[in-house]
């Protein structure tokens, strides 16, 4: 099942439903939400930052994807600014001109949420855990164990 949000001005994210996983499509890119993992594909990465050294703030650990180039939406419009799918929770803002989305995942999941803004995917989890990368020409995947 799909599900449309509204991005940026007049386009729109796509939130597909895989059963175990949630893919977030945009014209340019694709952030599949697994489990145990995000898979950023689809799109060139400038860098990672904070796995290995984690960035920890408090009981949290973040780890940002920086993009090299900025997420566009779909050419579809979208009036939807938050969903709830398969326990997930979905909700585009906007600060200036600037969307976010922010995907708060479901208890199972090793990672609490998601932040994708125009140039960066942002991820939270338990100051615990630990955050691995493999990067490859295709795709870019971070490991929560």
């Amino acid at each position: 099942m799909d599900t449309c949000l509204r991005w940026g001005g007049g386009g729109s994210v796509l939130l597909r439903d895989k059963g175990s996983s949630i893919i977030i499509v945009f014209s340019n890119a694709e952030i599949e939400l697994r489990q145990r993992s995000i898979i950023v594909r689809k799109t060139r990465v400038a860098g990672v930052e904070g796995a290995g050294e984690e960035k920890k703030r408090g009981k949290k650990k973040y780890v940002y994807v920086l993009l090299e180039e900025s997420l566009s939406g779909l050419a579809t419009s979208c009036g939807l600014e938050q969903a709830v799918i398969d326990g997930f929770e979905a909700r585009v803002t906007s600060i200036g001109a600037s969307p976010y989305l922010t995907v708060i995942t479901p208890g199972p999941y090793l990672y609490d949420y998601v932040i994708v803004s125009e140039n960066t995917v942002a991820a939270a989890c338990s100051g615990k855990r630990s955050i691995y990368v493999d990067r490859d020409e295709d795709a870019v995947t971070l490991y929560f164990t």
